[in-house]
């Protein structure tokens, strides 16, 4: 049976390195949102 282990690992690797992304992402859309509403108060 092949190891293939390694492809597994660099999928898990993608899709963490993804969620992360799209973690900050959120996260740097609601602090300008937040600073763009204080603003405006």
């Amino acid at each position: 049976m092949p190891d293939n282990a390694i492809y597994y690992r660099l999928a898990y690797a993608a899709t963490l390195l993804l969620y992360a992304g799209y973690a900050l992402s959120l996260a740097w859309r609601r602090a300008r949102l937040a600073r763009r509403r204080a603003g405006h108060a």
